[in-house]
């Protein structure tokens, strides 16, 4: 195939008066923001945190807690027991009962890096038992953490 190196006399009376001849400048280039080469932890997606921390499961009730944080298996919690892990504490952590039919909802809540203990607990109102889970920042009931076996 030929190289054109002129352009044909023909197209010049095809383009209208006014009308500029050769296409306009691209933009420059973007520059990074000043603030990724300051603070490059910040890269990382959605600040989240890289390393494990220690989380401890408080399970107050009398059935065993099958746990996990996101698609990471924890493990049971045995009844009236707690149990030390080493996760990523960003996300949702999920507690099902390890003895209910297949069809019950789990207990699910959101963590934080504030996060240090998730306690499992049993309200029994009129005969109808409730379970609930929480998120705590510290120990609760300003307990210290050696008062307590970890299993």
């Amino acid at each position: 195939m030929p190289a054109v190196l002129e352009r044909p006399p023909e197209l010049d009376r095809a383009i209208p008066a006014g009308l500029p001849d050769d296409p306009p400048e691209t933009a420059p280039q973007r520059r990074r923001q000043w603030w990724r080469y300051l603070f490059p932890w910040l890269k990382t997606a959605v600040g989240a945190p890289i390393e494990d921390d220690a989380l401890i499961i408080m399970n107050e009730t009398d059935h065993p807690w099958a746990c996990a944080a996101g698609f990471r298996s924890l493990g049971l919690v045995a009844p009236h027991a707690d149990k030390a892990t080493s996760v990523v504490r960003k996300g949702q952590l999920s507690a099902r009962r390890a003895d209910a039919p297949a069809d019950t909802s789990p207990l699910v809540v959101a963590m934080t890096p504030s996060v240090r203990v998730v306690q499992i607990t049993c309200d029994v109102v009129g005969g109808i038992e409730r379970y609930n889970i929480w998120a705590l920042s510290g120990p609760p009931d300003g307990a210290d953490w050696r008062e307590r076996p970890l299993l």
